[in-house]
Order: structure tokens, then sequence, then C-alpha cells
């Protein structure tokens, strides 16, 4: 299984839980941006796509990220990975994890998990119900 996995980030949060994948599949091909970059990346030879960002403002997809799902979802009918980085005081809890699920779910494309963490990815803060999400990941990109 051939697998991309695209991180978006203001602050470099979406990128922990990129390293913490990577070390269960090295053989995943990975791009990182931040929030104001272009983005042009041909997800055609891609069986996943793992995609992670943080949330902007109250619940917003940062717009190169939205602008890469928006792309690609109504060209090809994929797998995908979503997660998302936010911070809980906000109503819209990792916001962005929803809205690219709602572009894609409308595209139909295929959505195999997402998984939201509070701003700085860490293994031991996970309750049992992240951990079983995380597990499922794992197991889907463990070659």
């Amino acid at each position: 299984m051939k697998i991309l996995m695209v991180g978006f980030s203001k602050t470099g949060n979406t990128y922990m839980f990129m390293d913490y994948l990577k070390q269960f599949n090295s053989d995943i091909e990975e791009y990182r941006f931040n929030i104001k970059e272009d983005v042009n990346i041909d997800i055609s030879p891609y069986d996943l796509i793992i995609v992670g960002t943080n949330t902007w403002g109250d619940g917003k997809i940062p717009s190169n990220c939205k602008q890469f799902i928006i792309d690609n979802a109504l060209k090809y009918k994929k797998d995908w990975i979503v997660f998302g980085t936010g911070n809980s005081i906000f109503a819209n809890f990792c916001g962005a994890v929803d809205g690219i699920c709602k572009i894609l779910k409308d595209t139909d494309n295929n959505i195999l998990y997402t998984f939201k963490y509070e701003q700085r990815f860490i293994e031991e803060d996970l309750d049992l119900e992240d951990k079983k999400i995380v597990n499922n990941i794992i197991d889907t990109i463990n070659p």
C-alpha cells in the first residue's frame, strides 16, 4: 500500500502526530506545510492519504489545506485518515477535522479514521477511546 501523509501547521503541533506515525512505517511519503504555503501534490499514485491540520479561528480549515482537499477529493476517490490538533476552549474543537470530513463525504471519498487531540500529541495523555483509534491507525499503516 502506498501512503501519503500531508500536514498543515502554524506552530508545529500537527507534525508531532506525523512523527509518531512515521515510526511505524518509514515508507510513508510526507509533506509538511505552514498554513500559508501553496500546495500542489498529485495524490493519484497513493492508496491512502493521511491529512492533518490545525484548526484556524473557531473551527475553520486553513485555506491551503482546504484547497488541497477540494482539489483532490473532486478528482479522486481515495481512502483517507484525517487528524487534527486544536484547543478545547473553543466551541468547535478541531473543527477543521469535521470540515475536511464533510468535504470528503460530499465527494464520495472514504474516511477510515478521524483523530483529534489537544494542542500537542502526547501518547501517554490519550484516553482509552483515543488509544483505540490510534492503534487502529497504526494497524492500517503498518506494512
